[in-house]
């Protein structure tokens, strides 16, 4: 998809930051393989789940604030800069890059808050300080 093309997040969640046209993530081994536009992989930082609407998601089949995880329609928040990813165009096999289609400010208060929320939900770690990770 091209960068004219591109949708943003409407209304997102959390507070962002501006989109350059730099905040690109290289794609070409697929959302495993995603490198994010400041350096970081799965295996780093690694991304959180997002749904369509930019908010951090539930991805187990536990209750929890957070939205359910749909089968399309998701997003990757880079939780080392905030960029934000549509999966649909990292998994595009005729695209190698993917633009932002936004950039949390990783201080906002409410990211916080999701933030520990998915960690918790999630990952199954106990958060002892909030938001010091």
């Amino acid at each position: 998809m091209n960068r004219e093309a591109k949708n943003r997040l409407v209304s997102p969640p959390y507070k962002t930051l501006g989109v350059s046209p730099h905040d690109v993530a290289d794609s070409e081994y697929g959302v495993e393989g995603v490198i994010c536009a400041c350096g970081n992989t799965a295996d780093a930082s690694g991304f959180s789940a997002a749904v369509a609407t930019g908010r951090l998601a539930n991805i187990t089949i536990d209750p929890s604030e957070l939205p359910s995880l749909p089968e399309s329609g998701t997003l990757s928040v880079c939780n080392s800069c905030g960029c934000v990813y549509a999966n649909d165009d990292l998994k595009d096999a005729s695209t190698v890059i993917s633009y932002a289609v936004a950039r949390y400010d990783l201080t906002d208060p409410a990211w916080r808050v999701d933030r520990d929320t998915y960690i918790q939900v999630n990952l199954g770690a106990r958060v002892t300080s909030p938001s010091l990770w």
